[in-house]
């Protein structure tokens, strides 16, 4: 018979020790999150819906270095001059660390960035989620980039939300804007990552507003993209979605490329100049109602690339649609009037195929005229 080894009196009395350490601690923990951390380590007074007091955060804080806390009702960790934090990172931190239960009249996990900050600090995330949290502010956070490092690859861009490797993103509730500093995307979202910005949320004046890449997929609907170079560039098999956005300004207002899509319905997508829409590499762009007035090309499909148009109005563009290489537009429910200041509103003769690829329309062409 095999025969195990003696183990010996004061190293059993130790594993014993050991594992009553374990259950009690585990008894501990589960009593936190059944009860919330209002009756925990301390904390005490908690009021969902109202702000906490320092105290109770950094007793919150201290609790969750050791647990993941449940808490009942909202929380909020205020960032800025007053507030519970100096750092947008360290609030994070602590948001990280937070769930709130079930309960659909509640607002859960809230950052809110008080007046009177300057963000000046990168917001990195690799393999981690923090969409249970919503980042607010009391107005438009002004942002330095002087600091900043890590340019997105050969766009040139460092990145202030830089989600990565199946991370999910902060529900971005505030506007951002640069205001000082070099080259920055206010979001860059990669690697099967996800973000959502709100209809509150976006960036205003970065050079970039939102890179979306590698599979990735971005939810922006009525949200803020004003004034970037690009204001979203879905790449690499990546999803966008900024139904009413305001996408104004920049040279390219939304840029769909190696079989991305992105949806830009109703947005507006006006600007001095540049380009509208722009669809490469068999990516899709749907912009039904959308406003493209004031481009130097509103749509540019080319290289297998598609625009569906329905009811656009492009204002004052040079040119309307525009094919190369290609490239494929759906433009239905147009009325002249969508065109009457356009100086060329199709780049080829409109349901023809050609080497520049084709224009689909079901307007009446005698109203309009074509560039040959």
């Amino acid at each position: 018979m095999k025969r195990f080894p003696i183990i010996p009196v004061r190293v059993r009395t130790a594993l014993l020790v050991q594992m009553l350490l374990l259950v009690l601690g585990l008894v501990a923990a589960n009593s936190v999150l059944a009860r919330g951390p209002q009756n925990a380590q301390g904390i005490s007074g908690w009021t969902p819906g109202q702000a906490q007091s320092i105290a109770q955060i950094r007793a919150l804080t201290a609790l969750s270095r050791r647990w993941m806390a449940m808490v009942d009702g909202g929380v909020e960790i205020q960032v800025g001059p007053g507030g519970h934090f100096q750092s947008l990172n360290e609030a994070l931190a602590l948001a990280s660390s937070l769930r709130h239960r079930h309960n659909s009249d509640r607002d859960g996990v809230v950052v809110r960035i008080l007046n009177g900050y300057v963000l000046d600090e990168q917001i990195h995330q690799y393999n981690s989620d923090l969409s249970h949290v919503r980042i607010t502010a009391d107005e438009i956070v002004p942002v330095n980039t002087s600091s900043f490092v890590g340019a997105d690859d050969d766009r040139g861009s460092a990145p202030l939300f830089n989600v990565q490797r199946g991370s999910e993103s902060p529900k971005i509730d505030s506007i951002f804007e640069q205001i000082d500093g070099g080259a920055a995307v206010g979001l860059l979202v990669n690697r099967g990552s996800r973000a959502v910005i709100t209809p509150n949320g976006g960036f205003i004046g970065f050079r970039d507003g939102a890179t979306i890449n590698n599979g990735s997929t971005l939810s922006a609907r009525f949200s803020t993209l004003r004034g970037s170079r690009w204001g979203v560039h879905a790449r690499h098999m990546s999803d966008a979605t900024l139904r009413s956005a305001d996408m104004t300004g920049g040279e390219i207002a939304a840029w769909a490329r190696r079989a991305s899509r992105i949806d830009v319905r109703g947005a507006d997508l006006s600007g001095d100049g540049g380009e509208g829409i722009r669809a490469d590499n068999v990516s899709l762009v749907e912009a039904h109602g959308a406003q493209i007035a004031g481009r130097a090309i509103a749509a540019n499909a080319f290289r297998g690339g598609q625009i569906n148009l329905l009811g656009v109005s492009f204002g004052d563009s040079v040119t309307a649609m525009r094919v190369t290489e290609g490239g494929f537009i759906y433009a239905h429910g147009l009325a002249p009037a969508d065109l009457s200041e356009v100086t060329v509103p199709f780049s080829t003769e409109p349901n023809s195929f050609s080497a520049d690829g084709v224009i689909f329309t079901n307007l009446d062409l005698s109203t309009v005229a074509v560039d040959e």
